[in-house]
């Protein structure tokens, strides 16, 4: 079973009280692509992975347990250290929704099982300094070399690439999504001549009948056929075989599927952007820096290669943001110098110094001759 099959998936908590099972449940909740559900609130069903938690007391003891009980079920592991020879992915605390759901597609998708293997050790500590009291005056005078100071801290300047990629906004499952919420029709949206997806654009509401996976696929592969249609009385698909999401979170989510770190056409590279009001973003789909970016383009107008130096991002990620802001309705480009962006600027007409001494020696010539 992959990560993105279009059923609840059941988590197995293991080493967690009450509080540190709530901030999973809260994170399953904001998740609207695929629906989590913790196995205490999913009763009878068969969980699909397990989560265990080695900060807990005895966390070596449960893990154990853990394994021998559950050789063959998918498992990650949250600790608040690494564990570089852990078994299973190692998720390090805080929990953060960007980084817990793609570890939970991994571990589904490659079925990381902890079989009956050793429990993970911590790293091994520095032994403590030693403290050599008969060391000689002018060893300790001598000047640190250069090459054991501390590596800074410090992340890289990033910068603004040379050559920006683009797409049309217009094309693929991204713009077929935007026609239907123009048009506000329910309709049945078809990939490769099989049904994909019901859209109700006026409730804000789609059902997502095929595998996540293929939507995915849908949005990388420009040569996929889309096609719509009207619904009709007939489409009544099995309500336990598909998920129900949020119109504009699906949106969101195809335009960073479609942009890959692109541009869409309709955002010029220097024209200022701003976000029209600070968006939901527990609801959508994760992007990195997102909230950074969010709180820098809500306030004031900025052109791309400023937030990208102001911020230090990643340019890909301000792209990403930028298109799934734009999918939506929410990103605002500053009329006024939009065309001084987008049009090339004109070379001045020099007049050349000999016409200029030509003319003035044809005066000349008058005055004297008057």
């Amino acid at each position: 079973m992959s990560a993105t099959q279009n059923k609840v998936i059941c988590v197995k908590t293991v080493g967690m009280d009450s509080r540190k099972q709530a901030v999973f449940r809260m994170a399953f909740k904001m998740h609207t692509m695929q629906r989590y559900e913790l196995a205490e609130d999913a009763i009878g069903m068969k969980p699909d992975l397990a989560i265990v938690d080695m900060d807990c007391v005895d966390g070596n003891l449960l893990w154990e347990n853990h394994g021998s009980e559950n050789p063959d079920l998918p498992t990650l592991i949250v600790s608040m250290i690494s564990l570089p020879d852990a078994p299973v992915p190692v998720l390090v605390k805080p929990v953060r929704i960007e980084t817990l759901f793609p570890l939970l597609r991994q571990v589904l998708s490659e079925r990381t099982t902890p079989g009956r293997q050793n429990p993970p050790q911590s790293p091994p500590q520095s032994p403590p300094l030693q403290v050599v009291q008969n060391a000689q005056p002018e060893l300790a005078s001598q000047p640190v070399p250069s090459s054991v100071n501390a590596p800074s801290s410090q992340p890289a300047m990033q910068k603004m690439p040379e050559q920006v990629g683009r797409f049309d906004p217009t094309r693929g499952l991204l713009g077929t999504l935007q026609e239907i919420l123009q048009a506000k029709r329910p309709s049945m949206v078809m990939i490769a001549n099989q049904n994909s997806l019901i859209v109700f654009p006026e409730q804000e509401r789609v059902m997502v009948l095929q595998d996540l996976t293929q939507l995915k696929n849908a949005c990388e592969n420009e040569g996929v056929i889309i096609t719509t249609r009207a619904l009709q009385k007939e489409d009544k698909p099995d309500n336990r075989n598909i998920v129900v999401s949020n119109f504009v979170g699906l949106l969101w989510q195809v335009a960073i599927w479609t942009s890959r770190g692109r541009l869409p056409d309709g955002i010029p590279v220097h024209a200022p952007v701003k976000l029209k009001y600070w968006p939901n973003l527990t609801r959508m789909a994760p992007i990195p820096n997102a909230l950074r970016m969010a709180a820098f383009l809500v306030r004031s107008p900025s052109s791309l290669p400023v937030a990208v130096r102001m911020l230090n991002v990643p340019p890909a990620n301000l792209f990403d943001f930028l298109s799934a802001a734009y999918s939506i309705g929410l990103l605002d480009v500053i009329e006024s110098r939009r065309e001084a962006a987008e049009t090339p600027p004109v070379e001045p007409v020099l007049v050349k110094d000999e016409a200029k001494g030509g003319m003035l020696s044809r005066l000349l010539r008058r005055i004297v001759g008057l």
